[in-house]
């Protein structure tokens, strides 16, 4: 299953990690999800905050539904409100 396989950075069974899988799921819809948890992973890797839920509050539309856009999500103007 590609949700299994962590970005290298990140602890298992951490805070962390249930934030990272709560956000990547919570987009996984109608999705490519092989491609949707490798870009995952790639973006965890660089920044990080970008999975932080108080960062994503503080993300304009237009800035999430690009980051959206790039990790593969199939819409990603919905995903901005989930």
């Amino acid at each position: 299953m590609p949700e299994y396989i962590l970005p290298d950075n990140l602890v298992e069974g951490s805070k962390e990690h249930a934030l990272y899988l709560t956000f990547i799921i919570s987009i996984n819809y109608m999705t490519d999800a092989v491609k949707l948890w490798h870009n995952a992973r790639g973006a965890y890797r660089i920044c990080r905050e970008r999975f932080d839920p108080k960062a994503i509050l503080t993300m304009g539309d237009r800035t999430l539904t690009s980051f959206l856009r790039g990790l593969g999500a199939r819409y990603p103007k919905a995903g901005t409100g989930t």
